[in-house]
C-alpha cells in the first residue's frame, strides 16, 4: 500500500522493481536508526566515576613531631630508629617544625629581621657554618625521601603572642626566604639542592605555643593548611575554621596516681620532672620512675583515643637529650609498642590533614 501510493504511474515494470527495493532500503534505514535511538535514550547509561573508597576503619594516627631540629647527631639518630622500626615491620615518619635561623651563618644572619628585633637577633643562634647547613641540608632530604614531612617553627623562633597579621606574614616569608633562597645567600659555597619546595609547606607551629589573633588571619592567606600551636585535651577530633584552617590542638597526659595534667611535650615533662634542670641520670631510682610515668601517661592517652573516638594522638618533642635521654627513651620505646597495632598509622600532620580532607572528621556514634 505505502509503494503503491507512492509510486508514480508512467512507471514501468522494471523501473518499478528498482523503485520498490530503493524504498525499502529507506524504510530499513529507518527501522534501524529508531533502534539506535532507542539504544541510546532507554538503554544502558554509561558508569559514572566511581566514588573514593572510603577506608573501612577509622585510623589511629599518632603524630610524634620535633621542634627546631638543630641537632645533626639526632637527626641520624631518628634515621638510625626509622630504619630499626622497618626491619620489625613497623612504618613511622615524623613531622619537623624547623627554624631555618640554622641556615645561617654569621656573614648572612643580617638577612633576617624578626618582628620587633634588631638585625640578625634570633633567640637560638644561629648555624655552626657552611659544613653544618650542608650537612643539615643532606638530613633534611634523608627525611623527605623516607616520608617524613618539614614544616616551619619560624626563623628567629621569637614569641608571637602580640604579633598582627603582618608580623606573621613577615615572619613566615623570611622563613621562605631563607630556606628556597640558599643558593642565593651562599652562591660561592656549593651546597645540595634542597629536595623541598613552596607548595611542599602544609603546616605550622609557633615557638612557645605563642599565638594571637593575627596568626590565624596570616597563615590561609599564606596557603597554609593547618596550625598545632594550640593545646587541648587530646580525645577530640581537629577543627576547620571559616577560613579553611585546621587547627589541631596538642593533648594532655595525665600523670601519676593524682593524674595530674600535663601538656603532651617534652619540654614540660621536663619542667615537671626536674624544673628543666639535667640532674636525672640514667637508671637511677628516680630516672626509671620517671620513664615509667610518663611511659604509662603516654599509654593511657594512646588507648584511650585507640579504643575510643581514635582521635590523633600528638607527641610534641624537641631535639633534646634532656635528664640523659629519659624523653627520648620515652618517645622510642612508645613508638615500639604502638606503631605496629592493627589500623595505626604513625605518620605525618600532613598526612592526617589529607586524611580529614577526603573523608571528614568522623561523628561521634
Amino acid at each position: 500500500m505505502f509503494i503503491a501510493i507512492l509510486t508514480p504511474h508512467h512507471m514501468s515494470k522494471d523501473d518499478f522493481k528498482i523503485f520498490s527495493f530503493l524504498v525499502l532500503c529507506i524504510i530499513l534505514l529507518g527501522l534501524a536508526s529508531a533502534v539506535m535511538q532507542v539504544q541510546i535514550t532507554f538503554g544502558p547509561k554509561p558508569k559514572a566515576p566511581e566514588a573514593p573508597a572510603r577506608l573501612s576503619y577509622i585510623p589511629q594516627f599518632v603524630l610524634i613531631s620535633f621542634d627546631g631540629s638543630k641537632s645533626i647527631d639526632l637527626w641520624k639518630d631518628l634515621r638510625s630508629f626509622k630504619d630499626e622500626m622497618k626491619k620489625e615491620g613497623m612504618r613511622l615518619n615524623f613531622t619537623h617544625y624547623i627554624n631555618t635561623a640554622y641556615f645561617l651563618t654569621k656573614d648572612t644572619r643580617n638577612f633576617y629581621t624578626g618582628p620587633g628585633q634588631a638585625i640578625g637577633q634570633t633567640n637560638i643562634g644561629i648555624s655552626d657554618g657552611i659544613e653544618d647547613i650542608s650537612a643539615r641540608i643532606d638530613e633534611v632530604n634523608l627525611a623527605i625521601a623516607d616520608g617524613d614531612e618539614i614544616a616551619p617553627h619560624t626563623t628567629g623562633h621569637f614569641s608571637g603572642r602580640g604579633w598582627s597579621r603582618e608580623d606573621w606574614k613577615n615572619e613566615l616569608d623570611s622563613f621562605n626566604a631563607i630556606l628556597f633562597g640558599l643558593d642565593n645567600l651562599y652562591p660561592d659555597a656549593a651546597l645540595p639542592p634542597l629536595n623541598l619546595k613552596p607548595t611542599d609547606i602544609a603546616g605550622f607551629r609557633a615557638p612557645y605555643l605563642d599565638i594571637s589573633t593575627g596568626l590565624y588571619e596570616a597563615l590561609p592567606e599564606l596557603g597554609y593548611k593547618y596550625d598545632t600551636s594550640e593545646v587541648g585535651i587530646g580525645d577530640a577530633w581537629p577543627t576547620k575554621d571559616a577560613r579553611g584552617l585546621w587547627h589541631i590542638p596538642l593533648g594532655t597526659l595525665y600523670l601519676g596516681p593524682q593524674k595530674i595534667p600535663v601538656l603532651a611535650m617534652d619540654y614540660n615533662l621536663y619542667m615537671r620532672n626536674s624544673q628543666a634542670q639535667d640532674i636525672m641520670k640514667k637508671e637511677t631510682e628516680e630516672w626509671k620512675h620517671a620513664y615509667a610515668e610518663m611511659l604509662m601517661g603516654w599509654r593511657e592517652y594512646f588507648d584511650r583515643n585507640y579504643n575510643g573516638v581514635r582521635a590523633p594522638v600528638l607527641m610534641g618533642y624537641h631535639f633534646g637529650q634532656w635528664n640523659d635521654g629519659l624523653y627520648w627513651e620515652v618517645m622510642k620505646d612508645f613508638s615500639r609498642q604502638v606503631c605496629g597495632k592493627p589500623e595505626v598509622h604513625c605518620g605525618t600532620f600532613k598526612e592526617l590533614v589529607e586524611y580529614m580532607e577526603e573523608y571528614g572528621v568522623p561523628k561521634k556514634e
